[in-house]
């Protein structure tokens, strides 16, 4: 489940450099700022330059997605014993010899859950950007929309949080983790170029 959801993750980037390449090829062709949000009666409430439209996401997704990969590597070098206290953890760090691939699966299930998160937040911006693009081409654009985004976002969070908890507090081998229970050695070193040194 690590691999596809880091591979997602990273399809969401190449997403969201196509839409805000698109986007700003156009916005920037106009004379006029790029408009953030309107009024009901589609009058223009925030505007910036479009150079700020363009550089603030992707430093950000470029910022983000470094700091993703280096979280999932802390999650699998990290000692296990050593994390705070978590749902059925004398189970997952359990020594028994028939039990030593639980280690494996709990990093699995950790480096899974970062990963979901870098697909929640790229796919978010994404949107945002792509919504921005709409919002200057006289689509859209009050502030309800916005704030349901927000909503949609929050929701995604929680879910993301409270999924941890529900797969910790699981006693089985396999739920959208690899049965074998190892973790090949598949190392983020494409990812913005970080090298991943075990």
């Amino acid at each position: 489940m690590d691999k596809i959801l880091r591979f997602l993750k990273n399809v969401l980037v190449v997403v969201f450099i196509a839409v805000l390449g698109l986007s700003y090829y156009e916005l920037s062709n106009k004379d006029s700022p790029v408009t953030l949000c309107l009024t009901a009666d589609k009058t223009p409430i925030y505007r910036i330059d479009v150079a700020y439209f363009f550089y603030v996401p992707m430093l950000f997704i470029i910022v983000f997605n470094i700091i993703i990969s280096l979280w999932a590597n802390v999650f699998r070098k990290f000692p296990l014993d050593k994390l705070p206290n978590f749902p059925n953890k004398a189970y997952w760090l359990a020594q028994k010899e028939d039990e030593r691939t639980k280690h494996e699966q709990l990093r699995k299930i950790f480096v899974s859950w970062v990963y979901g998160f870098g697909v929640i937040i790229n796919a978010f911006v994404s949107l945002l950007v792509g919504k921005l693009w709409f919002v200057n081409r006289s689509i859209g654009g009050e502030l309800w929309e916005y704030q349901m985004l927000c909503i949609t976002l929050i929701s995604l969070i929680l879910l993301w949080i409270v999924y941890l908890f529900y797969r910790l507090s699981l006693k089985r081998d396999e739920f959208f983790t690899s049965s074998e229970g190892k973790i090949e050695n598949d190392d983020d070193a494409y990812d913005f170029g970080l090298d991943n040194k075990r």
